[in-house]
């Protein structure tokens, strides 16, 4: 009923599910990257410390909700996918009601 009733609203919120997810994921992609080549000397044998996730890597940065397993890239590449969702539903919905 609100897609029908404010669409812009709905498309809005659907558009900044997407590209906050979407970025998060990005970084949470480069993050992992970043942290598996700071692990290489590591399994060499040349230095001892392994950092475990991205918040200790990165303690001054907020990490909270960029994802760094396979759940986590899951679950935010679904809430993208529910951003983009709401967009074309709207859309969809005002094409075909007005």
């Amino acid at each position: 009923m609100l897609m029908l009733e404010k669409p812009k609203a709905v498309s809005g919120w659907g558009k900044v599910l997407f590209n906050a997810v979407g970025l998060a994921t990005i970084v949470g992609g480069w993050g992992v990257l970043a942290l598996r080549a700071i692990a290489v000397p590591a399994k060499l044998g040349t230095t001892v410390a392994i950092t475990p996730g991205l918040s200790d890597a990165y303690p001054a940065y907020p990490t909270l909700g960029i994802p760094e397993s396979a759940a986590g890239f899951a679950v935010s590449i679904g809430i993208a996918a529910l951003g983009v969702w709401l967009v074309m539903a709207t859309k969809h919905l005002n094409r075909t009601f007005r």
